[in-house]
């Protein structure tokens, strides 16, 4: 047949359309609605294709084309929109992540089931104001859950997860917020020195939260530059040899009711440094102290602080408060 192409408001329509024949390419103003942000090229075709691919109510097949690097999930139906994303997202998850940057464009994704991503050097990328939201409580209540990833980013060092512009992390951008919740992250090879593993980076985020997480990481578990906004809460954070919270850059950080231990001696569990401002509250920091480095601010609020070596560290020009709370030093 002859190939031309053709364009449809929405996936629907092209699907309805029972004239459309095979070899014909054509393209989507988006998939539930017109721009919202699955725009899409197919080819029609009558034999079922091993890429992914929507059938069509005359029995033919549009095979999505799209970037194997670059999964725009909104093409695959994810959006917004949806009540429940669960079963497309944890299908791109299971297929399309490896090796892959699996773009979220601005908008909250719900989704009623844990979602497991196990692939290696796998990126989740936000945009503007993203935000993953479990509706239930079933399957251990996690949100996600990663388990041996590996990406291969940062100047080679391993980490469970990066948040952060797709092509050039070291950019300073501000055009993230990205929530999650209920998480469990771990970085790879945790028992390895000769790796410097990280559990979590993220760069020129605008707002970034994590409520009810676990993150463990090996060398520094939560790395957080050039950002505004950050909150943890009922969070541990484990960086096994470092600082499992470490702050470079950011402003208007908050922790309240967590958890940060680095066993690593004189390493602080938590450090603020070049000008960042965090204010921890009704918080356990242990094994180790807090450090607040060039013209950074600390507040502590409540909570106990059990140490082996300085509780307190602060170089001139920077500022650590602490009202109340049980401070605990053991000298080993």
């Amino acid at each position: 047949g002859k190939v031309y192409d053709h364009t449809y408001p929405t996936l629907a329509d092209l699907q309805a359309d029972k004239n459309i024949i095979s070899g014909q390419v054509v393209k989507t103003g988006g998939y539930y609605a017109l721009n919202d942000g699955g725009s899409a090229i197919y080819d029609v075709t009558d034999a079922k294709p091993d890429g992914y691919y929507e059938t069509l109510q005359n029995g033919l097949y549009a095979e999505l084309r799209y970037t194997p690097k670059v999964i725009n999930v909104a093409q695959f139906g994810v959006n917004p929109s949806q009540s429940d994303n669960y079963t497309k997202l944890q299908m791109i998850f299971d297929n399309y992540s490896q090796d892959a940057n699996i773009y979220f464009p601005n908008g909250l994704y719900q989704f009623s089931n844990t979602l497991i991503l196990d692939k290696t050097y796998c990126r989740l990328v936000g945009d503007a104001r993203t935000e993953l939201q479990k509706t239930t409580t079933n399957l251990s209540g996690y949100t996600c859950i990663f388990n041996g990833r590996t990406i291969n980013d940062l100047n080679t060092k391993d980490v469970a997860l990066i948040v952060g512009p797709a092509n050039n992390q070291n950019e300073t951008v501000y055009h993230h917020q990205v929530k999650f919740e209920s998480m469990r992250f771990s970085s790879p090879n945790t028992t390895d020195p000769a790796r410097s593993n990280y559990g979590i980076v993220a760069i020129g985020t605008a707002y970034m939260s994590f409520d009810n997480c676990f993150l463990y990481g090996f060398y520094l578990n939560l790395k957080q530059y050039e950002s505004f906004g950050f909150n943890l809460s009922q969070t541990q954070s484990n960086g096994a040899l470092t600082a499992s919270l470490f702050l470079d850059k950011c402003v208007h950080v908050s922790a309240n009711g967590c958890g940060f231990e680095s066993v690593r001696p004189q390493a602080s569990a938590v450090v603020l440094t070049n000008g960042s401002i965090a204010t921890i509250a009704d918080s356990v920091i242990t094994m180790n102290g807090v450090a607040a480095d060039s013209n950074s601010d600390l507040t502590l609020v409540g909570g106990s602080y059990e140490t082996n070596y300085q509780t307190f560290r602060a170089t001139a020009g920077s500022t650590i408060s602490v009202t109340g709370g049980d401070i605990e030093r053991h000298q080993d």
